[in-house]
């Protein structure tokens, strides 16, 4: 009998120990899982939404520059006004480097260049030059034929509500309405609606970026200047439209995960694209002081 209670003894000794091992076995799995898990990177879908801003634009150039020194490219854009026609152009393939070429190439750093005088009573200026510009660098004229997924934010006057258009073979019309400042330039006509510049309602347009990007990097180049004293008439009716574009970014900054202000930049007008390498710098120096800020962007890369 006691050979025989040896030996099961034996056997349960041995069971146990099989069983120790295999949850040891179990628990250091998981544990290794659990590290791989904790040191994987995050996901790298960028999204990047470039504000308006009329010639202060031109900043976009340079933080797009920045963020592909720092190996940091979108995989989708989203903009108005200016920031949909840079959006466009890098989208198109174009480099920041090559913009900093074209613009003066084709006098895009002159505004009398720009602007000319319109056949209808709906601005004081015709976006005629700008579309055959754009043309010219994206001839195929619609959204899937460009590089990367484009969302351009124009306002509808008819149903007062603003509007993301990204398919079709107007994509050169709805990026001239996305930047058609009301007044300035004439309303653009499409599909028989009547459209202005996306900025008016929606001048960080993140909503088309909210479901199919991990990360959303928004760009603000018409910083609210805290001025004192208002002089002119003028100054009021600009300091209004900036009082209401501060409102509009106010509500979507939360939604980035990265916001980028090119603070500098206002001390330009929106007409000075003379101004173009100057606004250029202002941009590029400021992302590679936020990306000094905040060094976890380049785990995204």
């Amino acid at each position: 009998m006691s050979e025989k209670y040896g030996y099961l003894l034996v056997n349960m000794l041995d069971m146990i120990k099989s069983y120790l091992t295999i949850l040891v076995f179990i628990f250091v799995s998981m544990n290794v899982l659990a590290e791989q898990e904790h040191k994987m990177p995050p996901s790298n879908t960028i999204g990047i939404c470039l504000s308006g801003g009329g010639a202060l634009g031109f900043s976009h150039i340079g933080v797009l520059q920045a963020l592909e020194d720092n190996g940091i490219k979108p995989a989708y854009i989203s903009g108005s006004s200016m920031g949909a026609i840079i959006g466009l152009l890098y989208a198109q393939g174009i480099s920041p480097k090559e913009m900093m070429k074209v613009i003066p190439k084709e006098k895009m750093n002159r505004f009398s260049s720009i602007w000319k005088f319109p056949s209808s009573i709906l601005g004081f200026s015709s976006m005629i030059t700008v579309h055959e510009l754009l043309s010219k660098y994206v001839p195929h004229n619609r959204f899937d034929h460009l590089q990367i997924p484009l969302f351009v934010c124009v306002t509808n006057l008819y149903s007062g509500e603003w509007e993301i258009k990204s398919t079709g073979d107007r994509l050169i019309d709805y990026v001239c309405a996305s930047a058609a400042i009301p007044s300035v330039f004439e309303a653009q006509i499409i599909d028989s609606m009547h459209y202005v510049d996306g900025g008016v309602l929606n001048n960080l347009p993140v909503e088309p970026l909210l479901d199919k990007c991990d990360v959303i990097i928004g760009v603000d180049v018409l910083e609210y200047p805290r001025k004192k004293e208002l002089k002119k008439a003028s100054d009021v009716v600009l300091y209004s439209i900036l009082a209401a574009n501060a409102e509009t970014h106010r509500v979507r900054k939360p939604y980035c995960n990265y916001y980028i202000s090119c603070n500098g930049a206002s001390t330009y007008s929106i007409f000075d694209f003379h101004a173009f390498k100057e606004l250029y710098e202002i941009g590029y120096q400021r992302t590679v002081e936020y990306i000094q800020a905040h060094p976890e962007m380049l785990l995204h890369r």
